[in-house]
């Protein structure tokens, strides 16, 4: 698991995650990419469990700001379906993980912008 210069595990790079997703050709590269990001959010989740104040910590620690803003900025028009293949990717990380980044997602508003790219 990748760890910060204090030891703690790094935020998933979500950016490089879905950009890896793109060029992947089968189900199973995209898989075999979902995974490592999905124990990387456990070994997050794990870690700020005992701590006070978590809900912000595990915002930045998750890096949901950044994902909230690759939805927002996704375009479900776009011809080459890349948002549809981000959003597949993504549900394999939440396939993947425990729910309680659902739970975490959810609590940082997550589903506002899903339910705008749904209604563009």
């Amino acid at each position: 698991m990748p760890k910060d210069r204090a030891g703690t595990a790094s935020p998933p790079d979500w950016k490089a995650y879905f950009a890896d997703v793109q060029a992947a050709l089968t189900i199973q590269e995209r898989d075999s990419f979902a995974r490592p990001v999905a124990a990387q959010c456990e070994a997050v989740l794990s870690e700020l469990a005992a701590e006070k104040n978590e809900s912000q910590k595990l915002f930045n620690a998750l890096a949901v700001g950044q994902l909230k803003s690759m939805l927002t900025g996704m375009d479900p028009a776009d011809s080459s379906t890349s948002a549809v293949r981000s959003l597949v990717a993504l549900n394999g990380v939440l396939a993947t993980a425990s729910p309680r980044l659902s739970v975490v997602l959810l609590e940082h508003g997550f589903l506002n912008p899903l339910a705008k790219l749904h209604e563009r």
